[in-house]
């Protein structure tokens, strides 16, 4: 009698371990989920940084160049375009070049208002989501990038 007691327990104690087990395989399995997409979250997020320290070097660039050619805005872009060369496809940005003080493009500083001739150069780029989940988190399949640079037009062409 004393026997088959003992099995029962044995049995009852196997069949809590496994479920143990299971319990211990689902709690992982969510930890990993977890761990991964914070991973991949981090990941995401250091490649938009690094995207965007490329747009706004590419449009100092840009505001520098256009500081002694301003009205050419195809060289402008150019040189843009050629500084994000190395880091994104030049082909997928936005370039926009625009006149900070409107009136004074080709005039210099006012002695009155003290204000001076400057130009604009914003660098756009919808940078893709490459996380699977954190697309729809966000509501979207891309996240957009904004740079621009300021810069005081030094020899008017005008």
């Amino acid at each position: 009698m004393m026997m088959r007691g003992r099995t029962f327990l044995s049995r009852w104690a196997r069949s809590r371990r496994g479920y143990e087990r299971g319990q211990g395989l689902v709690e992982f399995t969510l930890v990993v989920v977890f761990l991964i997409v914070l991973f991949g979250g981090a990941v995401q997020l250091g490649l938009m940084y690094l995207v965007h320290m490329s747009l706004r070097d590419a449009s100092q660039e840009g505001a520098a160049y256009g500081s002694f050619d301003p009205t050419n805005t195809a060289g402008i872009e150019s040189r843009v375009r050629e500084a994000l060369a190395g880091t994104i496809d030049p082909a997928s940005v936005v370039v926009t070049v625009t006149e900070t003080n409107p009136g004074m493009f080709c005039a210099s500083i006012d002695p009155a208002t003290l204000r001076s001739n400057g130009i604009r150069v914003e660098v756009a780029y919808e940078l893709p989501i490459i996380v699977p989940f954190l697309g729809a988190v966000l509501g979207g399949d891309s996240i957009p990038l904004l740079a621009m640079a300021d810069d005081t037009i030094l020899a008017p062409p005008c």
